[in-house]
């Protein structure tokens, strides 16, 4: 069955389980994590955040089965603040 879903996820299934990237989050959301040993967060629609680790900024979605079935995409757009 297709289920569509946006970058805050879908509210047809129950919250992800705890070995989903962000447990207890919609599945299907936009999550991110600065560097390997950040802790995952929520980017849904967008927002300001700051770093809690070293590293680039990784996005995924919300997602550990059946990735080969699905489809399409998010377009995110990252604005680093000025540093004085």
């Amino acid at each position: 069955a297709l289920m569509r879903m946006g970058p805050t996820g879908t509210t047809e299934l129950e919250v992800a389980p705890d070995d989903y990237p962000l447990p207890q989050g919609r599945v299907g959301a936009l999550v991110g994590r600065f560097g390997e040993d950040g802790t995952p967060f929520l980017i849904g629609n967008g927002g300001t955040f700051i770093a809690d680790a070293d590293g680039e900024l990784q996005l995924r979605i919300n997602d550990i089965y059946g990735m080969d079935d699905n489809a399409g995409g998010y377009v995110v757009l990252i604005e680093k603040p000025e540093t004085e």
